[in-house]
């Protein structure tokens, strides 16, 4: 077996980088995730019934046979 090389300590090095970058970046995509969620569902509670909906409210107390 031959003596490991110079260039694999920069390889490794190299790897371990981009792994803290991808999980750097990871982690931000989660948190904007998680703070769009919080966003939503802090609004969600402030929408009415939209007209369709009453609509089927209504045609839902007056069945008709047919």
């Amino acid at each position: 077996m031959g003596s490991p090389s110079a260039s694999q300590p920069a390889v490794a090095a190299s790897t371990v980088s981009r792994r803290r970058t991808l999980l750097g970046a990871n982690a931000l995509l989660a948190l904007l995730a998680v703070v769009k969620l919080a966003a939503h569902l802090a609004v969600a509670g402030n929408y009415g019934y939209f007209r369709d909906e009453l609509y089927y409210l209504a045609a839902g107390r007056h069945r008709t046979l047919g």
